[in-house]
């Protein structure tokens, strides 16, 4: 019999409160009843009735004092006792030994003794000292124990949504979100995981009971290791619901105990629990094995630990070993996200998976740019060297390497290589300027920087380039470690971002890593990459190199710097962690042997990431155009074509260029930028066969973190976003961060980044506590976006302003425009911008790409186009011809360029042969209000692009040529020239006889 009570079974009548219901003569619930609902409750024991009564009468008196919520089953009817306290016991997954039941009446309490002995039975007049007795009293009362009523009161709403779902168990079960966070057990644990080794019997391997004291020990040791789990899904959460406590055994990791809470029996989270500590155990490099005791109630365990896949290896009485080899999933495990901050190899760590496909198809193609092929096998030796180069200038896990390079083979391997030395890599484009540089490294700190050495960096202080021998540098690759003054003055890992955090190592347990400070007072000599004394000094080596490895996951993978398109680029820091959940997270469909990425977006750009590096990690090749080609997207869908790629990452802006010239790709995904529907329509009508994947999220959030397929013959108003990846949420929250349909978007789960650089300020402003994730220092990034919820659940993307603009007081949808614009036969590629200048009103522009650069459509042919589709104000003022969409470095359309460009070449106008001399000075002036000749005397001033403002301005031009001969209510009126020209000359006409009529009566008067 357990000596905790975990559940109090309560009689009403004459016991919860005083009289019968049915009698109507019953109380108020009693004063001392309700305390000793209160107490048990606040020491985690939950409630319930089993009563004889009208369940509907005896609901309806809870609910009117306020206690309907205190019990988490209610059994009221006319059967007996023993069986109400059965079901409830069944209901909620607890053992009847851990059941006690209270009653007035003694006939009811020997009814529920002689039928079920295991629970035990107190008189009413008991009832205030229950509190008191030893078996209601746990000896300590965790976070997890106050909530558990709450989680039972969830569980019966996720019952009652099972019940009425149409669809089968697995599929309920894959709709529930389960996300289960694995993690060591820190020191606020140990109550909790005692708690579980005493109140759980049926899911537990040995029925092993740890108290505090030992588990403190075993989490001290470096021989064994503590983990707990908690789970959570769309309804709420179930707290800390596993412990899992192994021993290392040479080339063994023994789990001496598993235990799951009874609550979660059937979600089937054991599964996925033991399929992570199956990878823990390969990650280092052994072989797991499980201890098996059995014990009156723990059969299932046996079964779960056999279904996962592991095998007898030997049995001694009661006590059986089990082993399993590594290589057999564990199935059906699918159903539950995995999380595991700690794990020292996550499973999307993309050197553990270079790694292991440099061993699984060493001489296949990894990597593709411009004239260099590498397979994984040179990628592996070239990554491995270069990194050990940076260990011996003195880069340890947790440091900054900065990489100045021009795009391109190197670039890549440069970026793996600090990954492969524990530290984060940077890239900077050699095109930043110096000043530019200087300001980042005044935020972030870093160690080492590489370089070409036919560029070396313009800010690069002297005494660390003078020593480069050059004639030993066979890659051209330099390794230069940075004196003090030349970076940011701090020192450390713990500089990249200002919130410090505890950081853990994932083998020596939650001791802190202390990063070793080093002197960086005086300049050190450049360590050359092809120097023979440092490939001497740091034998280049296959394997991550040794040092403090594995840095933490916590740790920096990569520093970025945002496009500083709103204000003054960032510098966001990417944990480790938050890359390896990216990659996780990718679910992209490929066939082996036959990946192949591309990615339009320089490496700078954090949409380069989307494809490449989880490519690496199951043995794809990483296309990486170089420098000179990025910019010529006629290069790119050639380069495209002639390596067969096979998953494009674009942005819509450079897809709109590639897409009539591609023919390979099987899998698009747009991302950087909004997909216009016409985009959509003509890939689908393009490219048929090709997934389309619309991919949203910021850098903050680790690439991307937001996905829809875009399915063909859908033609929305706004082409949705989506919904989260694995791993990740997305919140729509008014401001009120309360959820609605409309709102800003907010971020969570386990892609949000750092922080930035150097500015916690920022950071705190911008990533903030994430309420809903029940994990303490959780955050969620607010994203200043705009969204909404489509009918399908669906987000929609809507800009920092709705994505439409104010045209004359009314909102105006430019992607509307644009697709209207394309759909011109004419035209290729067309934007719409809002212009503004000092001293004209904000005029709609339309940039126009012919399709045939010779024979350009005419702005009157575009305006009437644009007429029969779009409102009046939604017609572009003026058409501006361009050769091309122009690009900014990070791949987005670059905006600046194009208002830059507004005064560029016109359409073509029509002749104005034969027309008068009035209609030849009338023109010139349209041609000053419009901004523009493309008109004939026959079209009217709105279709040409006229609207109130310029009527105005075309008043006050006639004003000044021809004073009051046509009022400004006339020109609404005779809206074509050749209507205001005649107009203007019988005005002008009218006006010497008018003068002379004026002049006879005043002669008369």
């Amino acid at each position: 019999m357990s000596d905790l009570v975990k559940c109090l079974v309560w009689d009403l009548d004459d016991t919860l409160w005083g009289g019968v219901l049915l009698e109507h003569d019953a109380t108020a619930p009693h004063p001392e009843a309700r305390r000793v609902l209160r107490r048990l409750d606040e020491r985690g024991i939950v409630h319930a009735v089993a009563s004889r009564s009208e369940a509907a009468l005896a609901t309806a008196h809870l609910d009117a004092h306020g206690l309907s919520e205190m019990f988490c089953s209610l059994q009221i009817g006319w059967g007996a006792k023993s069986a109400a306290v059965r079901r409830i016991a069944e209901e909620l997954n607890i053992g009847l030994a851990a059941i006690a039941f209270v009653d007035n009446d003694p006939v009811e309490r020997a009814e529920v003794a002689a039928a079920l002995p295991e629970v035990r039975c107190y008189a009413a007049e008991e009832l205030a000292s229950l509190p008191d007795r030893p078996e209601f009293t746990p000896a300590v009362v965790t976070a997890d124990a106050r909530d558990r009523r709450k989680r039972y009161l969830a569980e019966q709403v996720r019952r009652h949504s099972a019940s009425t779902f149409e669809g089968s168990d697995a599929e309920f079960l894959a709709g529930l979100g389960l996300v289960m966070t694995v993690r060591r057990a820190g020191a606020a644990d140990l109550e909790r995981a005692h708690e579980l080794t005493v109140r759980t019997n049926q899911l537990n391997t040995t029925g092993r009971t740890f108290d505090s004291d030992e588990l403190r020990e075993l989490s001290a040791s470096p021989r064994h290791e503590v983990l707990i789990a908690s789970l959570r899904d769309r309804f709420g959460d179930y707290g800390v619901i596993g412990l899992a406590v192994s021993e290392f055994r040479g080339d063994d990791a023994a789990l001496l105990l598993l235990l799951m809470s009874c609550r979660v029996m059937s979600r089937g989270v054991g599964g996925a629990l033991l399929a992570h500590l199956i990878d823990r155990a390969r990650a280092r490099g052994q072989r797991a094995v499980a201890e098996f005791v059995a014990t009156p109630a723990n059969r299932v365990m046996l079964v779960t630990l056999r279904f996962a896949g592991f095998a007898m290896l030997e049995q001694r009485g009661e006590r059986k070993l089990l082993a399993h080899d590594g290589s057999t999933a564990v199935p059906n495990t699918g159903h539950v996200l995995m999380r595991a901050p700690d794990a020292p190899l996550p499973p999307g760590d993309l050197v553990s998976g270079l790694l292991r496909q440099a061993a699984r198809v060493p001489e296949r193609t990894a990597l593709v740019s411009g004239d260099r092929r590498l397979s994984y096998r040179e990628l592996d030796s070239g990554t491995a060297e270069l990194a050990a180069r940076l260990v011996g200038a003195g880069v340890r896990p947790g440091d900054v390497v900065l990489c100045q390079l021009s795009q391109g083979a190197d670039t890549l391997v440069a970026m793996l290589a600090a990954l492969r030395a524990g530290a984060a890599w940077w890239l900077v484009d050699p095109g930043r300027t110096e000043a530019q540089v200087q300001r980042l490294l005044d935020q972030i700190h870093c160690t080492a920087v590489v370089y070409d050495a036919s560029e070396p960096p313009a800010w690069l202080p002297r005494a660390s380039c003078d020593v480069h021998d050059a004639a030993t540098t066979r890659s051209g690759l330099t390794v230069s470690r940075l004196p003090r003054a030349a970076s940011a003055p701090h020192g450390g890992p713990g500089d990249v971002v200002q919130h410090e955090e505890p950081t853990s190592d994932p083998v020596a347990g939650d001791r802190a890593v202390e990063p070793a400070r080093r002197d960086h007072s005086a300049p050190v000599p450049a360590t050359p990459a092809g120097d023979s004394t440092a490939r001497d000094a740091v034998r280049p080596v296959p394997a991550p190199v040794s040092g403090a490895w594995p840095p933490p996951s916590s740790a920096p993978a990569y520093v970025i710097t945002t496009s500083g398109s709103t204000g003054t680029p960032k510098a966001v820091v990417v944990s480790r962690a938050n890359l390896a959940a990216m990659i996780a997270g990718r679910n992209y469909p490929y066939t082996d042997g036959e990946l192949v990425t591309l990615s339009t977006c320089p490496l700078t750009a954090d949409a380069s990431m989307l494809f490449a590096p989880w490519a690496l990690t199951v043995g794809g090749t990483v296309v990486v155009p170089t420098h000179r080609e990025l910019p010529d997207a006629a290069a790119v869908a050639a380069l495209a074509e002639r390596t067969r790629v096979s998953h494009l990452i674009a942005t819509p802006s450079y897809y709109r260029l590639l897409l009539d010239a591609l023919i390979t790709p099987s899998v698009v995904a747009l991302a950087g930028e909004q997909v216009p529907t016409a985009l959509a329509v003509r890939h689908h009508e393009r490219l048929p066969n090709t997934l389309l994947l619309n991919e949203y999220g910021p850098t903050e959030a680790t690439v991307t973190c937001v996905w829809h397929t875009v399915e063909a013959g859908a033609a929305p108003e706004i082409v949705p976003i989506g919904t989260a990846m694995p791993g990740n949420s997305a919140l729509v929250l008014g401001p009120d961060l309360r959820p609605g349909r409309d709102g800003e978007l907010y971020l969570g789960g386990d892609q949000i980044a750092q922080g930035y650089a150097g500015d916690p300020g920022r950071t705190a402003t911008r990533f903030v506590a994430d309420p809903a994730a029940g994990e303490p220092g959780a955050r969620m990034y607010r994203t200043g976006d705009l969204a909404r919820r489509n009918d399908s659940g669906d987000l929609e993307f809507l800009g920092r302003r709705d994505g439409q603009v104010q045209i004359r007081g009314a909102r105006v949808e430019l992607p509307a425009v644009e697709a209207v614009l394309e759909s011109h036969p004419e035209v290729a590629h067309a934007v719409a911008l809002m212009i503004e200048t000092a001293d004209q009103p904000s005029q709609l522009v339309a940039y126009i790409v012919p399709v045939a650069p010779g024979a350009p459509p005419t702005r009157r042919a575009l305006a009437r186009h644009c007429a029969e589709h779009l409102a009046a104000m939604e017609i572009p003022a003026r058409f501006v011809r361009i050769g091309t969409l122009p690009i900014a470095a990070a791949g987005k359309l670059d905006e600046a360029a194009l208002r830059a460009a507004a005064d560029g070449p016109a359409l073509p106008s029509p002749a104005r042969d034969g027309w008068t001399a009035r209609e030849l000075e009338l023109g010139a002036l349209w041609s000053a209000a419009l901004e523009h000749d493309d008109f004939d005397r026959a079209d009217s001033f709105f279709e040409v692009g006229g609207n109130s403002h310029s009527v105005v301005h075309l008043h006050l031009r006639l004003e000044q040529r021809w004073p009051g001969a046509l009022r400004v209510g006339q020109l609404f009126d005779l809206h074509t020239l050749a209507a205001q020209a005649e107009a203007l000359e019988e005005a002008l006409a009218a006006e010497p006889a008018a003068g002379a009529a004026n002049s006879t009566q005043a002669f008369e008067l």
